[in-house]
């Protein structure tokens, strides 16, 4: 399945981007698969961009892989891109489908990173992008204990808990949460 959305209900059942909008998170209930699954709820910081982050830098797109084309340039680095950041294509020559916000899969290593979930961005070939990295910030984390006979759902009511934004890290294979929003 994929993340989905009804009504202020989100089902989440993958990393990647869940609200690009405020929300107000009434509860989140975490049904785990197994002991030791995890579920990683962030939002990201639009106020305090990665230092050196915003740049332009001619690029191409494959299979969900944004590459540098000047690879002396060292403009895609680990640290303007860090993993789990969200990065904004905020314009550039590129597919307008592209121009949005992407959950950072890996850091920018070796002059390229991908992105959350695979094949968020679209193909296309060398063109010039201008984009930024926001921080990602913990909001949620849930882990299920690792002792015998403990696993259960786990439902958490926070009466209305603002957040400017939301993303899933990280969540656990076969698991699923229900985020309840108004």
């Amino acid at each position: 399945m994929a993340n989905s959305v009804y009504q202020g209900v989100h089902y989440v059942d993958s990393a990647g981007i869940i609200s690009k909008v405020p929300l107000c998170i009434e509860s989140i209930t975490f049904y785990p698969k197994a002991v030791s699954d995890v579920l990683d709820l962030n939002f990201w910081d639009e106020g305090n961009a990665v230092s050196g982050s915003e740049v332009f830098v001619n690029a191409s797109i494959a299979t969900g892989v944004l590459t540098e084309t000047d690879v002396d340039l060292h403009t895609i680095t680990a640290a303007r891109f860090p993993a789990a950041n969200v990065i904004k294509i905020i314009g550039g020559s590129g597919l307008a489908a592209n121009q949005t916000y992407h959950l950072l899969d890996d850091a920018g290593d070796n002059h390229e990173f991908a992105t959350q979930p695979t094949g968020s961005l679209t193909d296309e070939g060398p063109v010039n992008f201008h984009m930024i990295c926001y921080p990602a910030r913990a909001f949620f984390n849930c882990l299920i204990p690792t002792v015998a006979n403990t696993m259960e759902s786990k439902h958490h009511h926070f009466g209305g808990v603002h957040v400017p934004n939301l993303i899933c890290e990280g969540i656990s294979t076969d698991s699923y949460a229900i985020i309840y929003t108004r």
